[in-house]
């Protein structure tokens, strides 16, 4: 979490939170009204959604500040994050059945579900939607023209996996990614304009 006097930053895994965080810290960093969460793996807060925070720190408050969250499509977000557990120890992998309903592995062996994951960082609001997909412009749709952007930053991926959806998904294995996941599911099309669903 990034917080500012005007604005607050979720890092919500597996949407290019790596590269948001870099943007702002090259955009911002040195400000007195700003503050960069601690990058610790023993006490890992930079994660935390609004109410998560408010529970950890009771002097956080949100005010009127504006949330701005990433996200990115449903199916592309899964991959990397099913990959991401996979690549560590315990090296954790989802059934067949739980991958096609949007469930994964937590390193702790919880079985979660992108809709819980969703649910926590757009409660109570979300302002403003980054799309991984399109970082740059909605960073400077935010911030204004003025925001650097350094574009070496914005397609680096360290894990190597076949992305093509149709690789992984039937079309109706697709439909029900989305069915199982309905709260992504309204975000995303509200975002995007439409679901990749016929």
């Amino acid at each position: 979490m990034i917080i500012a006097k005007d604005w607050v930053w979720l890092h919500f895994p597996k949407c290019a939170g790596t590269k948001t965080e870099h943007l702002l810290m090259e955009n911002f960093s040195g400000l007195d009204d700003i503050h960069f969460d601690p990058i610790n793996q023993k006490n890992v807060i930079w994660h935390h959604g609004i109410q998560e925070r408010e529970t950890y720190d009771p002097d956080f408050s949100l005010g009127d500040r504006k949330v701005i969250c990433a996200i990115r499509r449903l199916p592309d977000w899964l991959l990397s994050r099913v990959h991401f557990e996979a690549a560590r120890p315990p090296h954790r992998i989802p059934t067949r059945e739980m991958f096609a309903a949007g469930r994964f592995y937590e390193i702790t062996g919880f079985n979660n579900s992108a809709d819980a994951v969703v649910r926590k960082f757009s409660r109570p609001r979300v302002d403003h939607w980054l799309r991984a997909e399109h970082l740059a412009k909605d960073l400077q749709a935010f911030f204004g023209p003025d925001f650097r952007v350094d574009d070496r930053k914005l397609n680096s991926n360290r894990f190597s996996y076949i992305r093509d959806w149709n690789f992984w998904f039937t079309p109706d294995e697709l439909q029900r990614l989305y069915a199982e996941n309905p709260v992504w599911a309204a975000i995303e099309e509200k975002l995007y304009g439409s679901l990749p669903i016929s």
